[in-house]
């Protein structure tokens, strides 16, 4: 039986992240099931945007951190960092965890029509102040979101190529696309 062309027994779960880098985390895969009770491979991603606070920290943590994969490994997620209001030190504890760290610019206020030079002050530049402020490696800040998930059209993806980001996930494509695309690589051609 095939869920979405992939056979289900083809889906292994992933071993628990043995990378350099414990904020890398690999794509957990759950079962679910298809109208027929055929289990299918899932993928659950959990993000959240904006600063890490002494407020949203406690809640991670009594809440959403205390789980496990059906592997065995801690759950994990992505924290899309704009720099207002951010705790450094809890967002460094959060990539010790295993969570990975993104960018989602300095100011949280981009415009659609932003410049290449715009952009790289933005996420560049947040992804300069996470190195020195949270200790952050720059080799595992690899993706941005766009505030309020709005990009700059060609200039956004002119700004990560040049810059060296290697995915985003602004698009919103659940309604374009299914499956969704993802982790939005644009290494292939998108329908949108």
């Amino acid at each position: 039986m095939t869920c979405g062309g992939v056979y289900f027994q083809d889906c292994p779960i992933p071993p628990c992240p043995t990378q350099s880098f414990p904020g890398l985390w690999e794509v957990p895969l759950v079962a679910w099931f298809n109208e027929d009770g055929v289990p299918c491979a899932m993928m659950v991603m959990i993000t959240f945007d904006d600063a890490v606070t002494k407020i949203n920290f406690d809640y991670f943590m009594e809440t959403l951190f205390n789980r496990k994969n059906p592997n065995g490994c801690n759950i994990s997620a992505t924290f899309f960092i704009s720099h207002d209001y951010n705790d450094y030190a809890l967002t460094h504890r959060l990539f010790r965890r295993g969570h990975e760290i993104a960018l989602h610019s300095i100011s949280h206020h981009l415009s659609t029509k932003a410049s290449v030079e715009q952009l790289k002050h933005e996420f560049v530049g947040m992804k300069r102040i996470l190195h020195q402020f949270a200790k952050i490696p720059n080799e595992a800040m690899k993706g941005i979101r766009s505030p309020n998930l709005q990009m700059s059209g060609d200039n956004t993806f002119q700004m990560m190529e040049e810059s060296g980001i290697e995915w985003d996930s602004s698009w919103s494509t659940v309604r374009h696309s299914n499956p969704p695309i993802w982790p939005y690589t644009l290494d292939f051609p998108s329908k949108q």
